[in-house]
């Protein structure tokens, strides 16, 4: 009998064992088979490490915007206004400041050469202009007080009227060495000559620079029906920049690029005269900002900072002057004034470098 008993509680003693054991079974099943459902997920090391490649942690960084510095102001020094006169019998170059004094002679007074179209370089530290040399117009640059002149042109066609690029690495001008006026550009040093325009039917000539884009404004058409027009600097994308009638020429591009100044003419029969008008770089609201009816005006020019625009103005009884006035026209100023013929005036600014 006692060894019956102790045989039940041996198999009570297994049967036990076995039930702990499914139970513990079943639970890791369960535990397996529920990971990713809805509810309680235990992520094992593994699974996080996995997660943590398969899809990177980013951290979002707000970046607060980085303000660039002013640009810092232009500072000038002297201010002079470069402009040609007979006074001294032949065409020479002068320059005089803004206030009417400081007249100075560029050009030698043993040089019997007539020298005009003078164009200060933007940084003010050269002058490109126009000689004579032995029958002939060439183009040559000096220093603001008239020396170092260097000669770049040697066609022997006339090369005339420069301008030079904002970066002052080019000067663009006109030459007739095929005719007629077309405009042509080459380094400052008077290197990589290149023609720009081919009409042989009309003149293209008083080319100026835009100050932002690398594109020229010039004066193109036949006499009496000149208007202004805008090309890029290879000579291609030629268009007409007004619409307007209106005979225009010599035209100048203020240092904004917001206003044209050109020559035009008032009046009309035996009483028209030249005026300086403004228009805005596509050509509209067209202003007469001289208003002289009793004068001849011509050959604008903008000075470096945009303040101001200088001109030729001709009284009628013999009188030459360099004016200069407001771009609106307003307050204006004789600079110079003789029985002499005095033209062509282009602004000299100094520039201090810091």
């Amino acid at each position: 009998m006692e060894k019956i008993i102790n045989f039940i509680r041996i198999l009570k003693k297994i049967f036990l064992t076995i039930i702990i054991g499914l139970a513990i079974l079943i639970f890791t099943i369960t535990n397996v088979s529920c990971r990713g459902c809805i509810g309680i997920h235990i992520s094992t090391e593994e699974e996080t490490e996995k997660q943590t490649e398969d899809e990177p942690i980013t951290t979002q960084i707000t970046e607060e915007p980085i303000e660039e510095p002013p640009l810092k102001p232009v500072k000038y020094g002297e201010k002079w206004i470069v402009f040609t006169s007979n006074m001294d019998g032949d065409e020479d170059l002068y320059r005089i400041k803004l206030d009417g004094t400081g007249l100075d002679l560029l050009m030698s007074k043993s040089n019997e050469h007539d020298d005009r179209y003078p164009a200060p370089s933007p940084d003010g530290k050269l002058i490109a202009y126009s000689s004579e040399v032995n029958g002939r117009w060439d183009i040559f640059i000096m220093n603001p007080d008239g020396t170092g002149k260097k000669q770049l042109t040697t066609h022997p066609a006339d090369d005339a009227y420069p301008a030079w690029s904002p970066d002052g690495k080019l000067i663009f001008f006109q030459s007739n060495r095929d005719g007629n006026w077309e405009i042509y550009r080459m380094n400052s040093d008077g290197s990589n000559l290149k023609r720009l325009t081919f009409n042989a039917a009309v003149s293209d000539w008083h080319v100026t620079t835009h100050p932002v884009f690398d594109d020229i404004i010039y004066e193109s058409g036949p006499p009496g029906r000149e208007d202004i027009y805008v090309m890029d600097y290879e000579g291609q994308n030629s268009r007409k920049i007004s619409q307007d009638n209106r005979r225009k020429r010599m035209p100048v591009i203020s240092p904004d690029a917001d206003i044209i100044a050109f020559v035009s003419y008032e009046g009309g029969g035996d009483d028209k005269h030249r005026e300086i008008f403004t228009m805005t770089y596509y050509g509209e609201e067209i202003k007469d900002i001289t208003q002289n009816p009793n004068r001849e005006d011509s050959h604008p020019s903008f000075s470096p900072d945009g303040k101001l625009i200088a001109y030729q103005t001709e009284d009628g009884r013999g009188n030459d002057s360099i004016m200069i006035m407001n771009p609106d026209g307003t307050d204006k100023k004789v600079i110079y004034t003789s029985s002499d013929m005095n033209w062509d005036p282009a602004f000299l600014y100094e520039i201090i470098e810091d």
